[in-house]
């Protein structure tokens, strides 16, 4: 068995760089430790959000950086999952403040540890609407990503801690299902009737009207495992995946089944690229994937202490063209 792996390990690492996409736009500072980007259609502006400064960073399309949402205004912890309605002209961006699960972020605030929650802004003033939070010291929770459907319902992943969900017009998040597993990327259905969820194993579908969830099946050698950003439009899914032991980080794109259940073509669009360093989670625009390449989320000291600026990076968002048909 352990000859198998070390094979199986050794077989991964000699897998060449597969680089398909242009790098986007890079972050000039270096300690915002980025995890999540978003995008509006109406003016072509990116948003990037600090889990390390707890602040989200607006991208203009011509280029120029400022902040939308300044270092913890409004209370905003380290920003994870993002998400831009357009239609609604909101912005949803969790946020966290888990000391023993994420990096640190500054400034620091024990008063509110354990707490995690989602921040909903007005896209247009980048005013603040409204803020729901989970969790306490003592049963600390944390929303990771989340995804809204299209009659206003937000889902949230959340780790160990099952599926939330928002429904419009109520003022408190709800547990809408528990799961046995940790759960990372979320996405749905054109029609929102199901959720697509990324753990550890691969890629669970789960009805929603009925709560139940069935793995996706995948051609045998394949697989969906340690998905971190997880994305379905139509009979495509995109998937990043850092989350494989000994196996190259990948962005990866499948086409699905008329019934959504099952993978009918399997094609990775990018591996192991120089400029990655843990990359997590990104956004569809048009026909292509816009994602963290290089999120640096392990340049801490063991104090907890960010790198030195010298041992860090402008953090890299790549832009990578989808193959359609998969191929």
């Amino acid at each position: 068995m352990l000859h198998t792996l070390a094979l199986t390990a050794a077989l991964a690492a000699s897998l060449p760089p597969l680089v398909r996409g242009t790098v986007a736009f890079t972050l000039k500072d270096r300690e915002l430790i980025p995890e999540s980007v978003a995008y509006d259609p109406k003016d072509g502006a990116y948003y990037v959000g600090s889990m390390y400064k707890r602040k989200i960073v607006k991208v203009a399309k011509d280029g120029r950086q400022s902040d939308f949402v300044p270092q913890a205004q409004d209370g905003l912890w380290g920003v994870l999952g993002m998400k831009v309605d357009a239609a609604r002209r909101e912005l949803w961006a969790n946020a966290c403040n888990l000391k023993e699960r994420q990096p640190p972020m500054v400034p620091d605030d024990e008063t509110t540890r354990g707490q995690g929650g989602v921040f909903r802004y007005n896209l247009d003033t980048g005013r603040l609407i409204a803020k729901y939070t989970v969790g306490w010291q003592l049963a600390p929770r944390c929303f990771n990503d989340l995804v809204i459907t299209p009659d206003g319902a937000v889902y949230f992943s959340t780790g160990p801690d099952g599926v939330y969900r928002l429904r419009p017009g109520e003022s408190r998040v709800e547990l809408f299902v528990e799961f046995p597993s940790f759960i990372n990327g979320i996405a749905a259905s054109d029609d929102g009737t199901q959720l697509f969820l990324g753990d550890y194993r691969g890629v669970q579908i789960m009805d929603v009207a009925t709560r139940t969830a069935r793995p996706l099946s995948v051609p045998d050698g394949e697989s969906l495992a340690g998905i971190d950003g997880l994305y379905v439009r139509g009979r495509t899914l995109v998937a990043i995946q850092n989350g494989r032991r000994n196996q190259p980080e990948r962005l990866l794109q499948a086409e699905l089944s008329p019934s959504l259940d099952s993978v009918t073509c399997f094609t990775v669009l990018e591996r192991s690229r120089p400029d990655y360093d843990i990359p997590t989670t990104g956004v569809l625009v048009r026909s292509e994937i816009f994602y963290v390449a290089s999120s640096q989320l392990t340049r801490f000291n063991e104090d907890r202490t960010i790198f030195p600026l010298d041992k860090l990076t402008e953090s890299v968002i790549v832009r990578t063209p989808l193959q359609i048909p998969c191929k």
